[in-house]
């Protein structure tokens, strides 16, 4: 029996008036649209600027951020053990209306 696969999730910013400027490894966001400012640690300065690009699935933003967490001894990355803490930046991301995702 084939298996019916739901399309990916495409993650994208949410707002052409969205301003992104960078701090040194992090950013300020201004959003034009609602005034609202916010602060970005590195990791969501990362993706913002990602996604500030074009729209990725979470497993491209994966394959995308693995160099930066290149583990010193074998000089790579597993995507399964930085998956979950994108997954959680992206979250707070939506909840703070900078980006939406949908298939």
């Amino acid at each position: 029996m084939p298996h019916d696969t739901a399309p990916a999730t495409a993650y994208r910013i949410n707002s052409n008036d969205l301003i992104v400027r960078p701090l040194d490894d992090e950013a300020i966001a201004f959003n034009r649209s609602s005034g609202a400012t916010h602060h970005l640690p590195p990791l969501a300065a990362c993706l913002v600027s990602l996604l500030l690009d074009r729209p990725y699935t979470l497993d491209a933003l994966t394959e995308a951020m693995l160099p930066y967490y290149a583990d010193d001894e074998s000089g790579s990355a597993d995507g399964r053990t930085i998956q979950p803490l994108l997954t959680e930046t992206l979250e707070k991301l939506g909840r703070l209306g900078l980006i939406s995702h949908q298939p």
